[in-house]
């Protein structure tokens, strides 16, 4: 199942869901923190059902505006491997799935080198939705 969005989180022994997605997805930069306003991008993300709080490469932040080494709100990120505190920034909008979060904050981190997709799309994206994966016909929905 293919969708064009976000990151890809080690894998654990949890029943969970990663499907890269197909459709775009588009994060805009927060004008808040008076960074360049104009600025969007179209993101691969991969949708992860075993991730609680949604993702982005340091380097999407970086392309967007962000200076991560001032970003002053930081929280404590789970991986398979490690504990570690991460940068915690809020865009001023994602679309994904044919939704839109508008003010949605998301993890800055880096990914495997081989990882073809810019970051992952966690169940705080999902919340408050119903997600329907459709393995025959290769389509996901979030209504």
């Amino acid at each position: 199942m293919l969708f064009n969005s976000w990151v890809r989180s080690p894998r654990t022994s949890c029943s969970c869901y990663e499907l890269p997605l197909r459709r775009e997805s588009w994060a805009d930069l927060d004008r808040r923190r008076g960074h360049r306003p104009d600025r969007s991008l179209a993101l691969q993300l991969l949708l992860n059902t075993g991730a609680t709080t949604s993702l982005l490469k340091d380097v999407v932040l970086l392309t967007l505006g962000y200076d991560l080494a001032s970003v002053t709100d930081r929280v404590q990120m789970t991986t398979g491997s490690l504990v570690t505190s991460v940068p915690k920034v809020v865009l001023t909008r994602l679309t994904a799935l044919g939704q839109h979060r508008i003010g949605f904050p998301v993890l800055a981190h880096t990914l495997p080198v081989g990882a073809s997709v810019h970051g992952l799309l966690g169940l705080d994206f999902l919340r408050g939705g119903v997600l329907t994966i459709d393995f025959r016909s290769g389509r996901i929905t979030l209504e």
